[in-house]
């Protein structure tokens, strides 16, 4: 159990109701002869998302979410006994449209890591080369010396010709048990965050944004000889940490170890220690994720801002 902060009466009920109600647990107390109470969490590993949901409290109290009719219930069931309630004052009686923490099932990231399995199955691990051949870029054995080329667009003849989907496919190649392994979890863990905020539609469109970008830069830095679905998962990384940094409403927060061995495992790929690795799916996957959260993290927040 954590101390997270010391609020007045009315709003510790309100910010333990909305907190409850996001399913992380609390208790208050009274501060002797302040008037005020202590709110401590009893989940150490929820301090983090209660501190960013405080936050935005604190930066929007009067915001809609904090004024339901659901959260009012709470509050005064949570308020000392008084001869009135507290106050909740001037609060509209529609329901607001919050975002979900959650989506019920992520579909989608359940499918992808589903294509993932499948396709790592069904080429053997890429040891059947006909079948990997049919889900890379293209079956031509480019690579080695004298890559890339000024014009390796041209070298995709399958593409030009209309086989579009080796544009993307790429991602679900994966080459051992532990590359599948590792790709899948953080593809679990991260593409269920973003799903569940963004919904199914949006987050899929991402991947497709993501996928592109690093199967494309990992091609013309190095042929045709990858695969793997690391590149949309440091794309999620990328677009989990700086969406949360740059809109604290967003109620995401990357720990820093996780952060680190992120950037550390980035690092240690560029400098070779961690065997063949494609690096450049990585950093542009990274990038694409990074730019994509920071640019929509500021337009939102910007947007809370104008609603004050």
């Amino acid at each position: 159990m954590r101390k997270l902060a010391v609020l007045e009466e009315a709003q510790a009920a309100v910010f333990a109701a909305y907190l409850a109600e996001r399913g992380i647990d609390s208790e208050s107390e009274p501060v002797e002869k302040t008037g005020r109470r202590a709110l401590w969490i009893l989940d150490e590993d929820e301090v983090a998302n209660a501190k960013a949901l405080l936050s935005r409290y604190r930066s929007m109290p009067d915001a809609e979410e904090f004024s339901r009719p659901a959260l009012e219930k709470a509050a005064k069931k949570a308020a000392p006994a008084a001869d009135k309630p507290l106050p909740l004052a001037d609060a509209p009686a529609r329901a607001p449209r919050p975002r979900p923490p959650m989506a019920r099932m992520p579909w989608g990231t359940m499918a992808l890591v589903a294509l993932a399995i499948a396709a790592t199955w069904w080429t053997g691990m890429g040891k059947l080369i006909a079948r990997t051949a049919v889900l890379q870029m293209t079956a031509l054995p480019l690579g080695g010396a004298g890559w890339p080329s000024a014009k390796w667009l041209e070298l995709l003849p399958e593409i030009r010709q209309g086989e579009i989907w080796r544009l993307w496919t790429p991602v679900f190649l994966h080459f051992d048990f532990w590359h599948i392994l590792f790709n899948a979890w953080w593809m679990k863990d991260l593409g269920s965050l973003v799903e569940g905020r963004e919904g199914t539609g949006k987050f899929l469109g991402f991947v497709a944004v993501a996928g592109l970008a690093s199967n494309l830069s990992q091609f013309a830095w190095a042929g045709a000889c990858f695969g793997g679905m690391s590149g949309v998962v440091y794309a999620l990384f990328g677009y989990v940490w700086l969406r949360g940094r740059t809109e604290p409403l967003y109620g995401t927060w990357m720990p820093p170890a996780t952060t680190g061995l992120m950037l550390v495992w980035l690092v240690m790929g560029m400098m070779g220690l961690t065997g063949p690795t494609a690096n450049a799916a990585h950093f542009s996957g990274l990038l694409v994720g990074a730019v994509w959260g920071a640019v929509s993290g500021l337009l939102a927040t910007r947007r809370h801002s104008r609603r004050r």
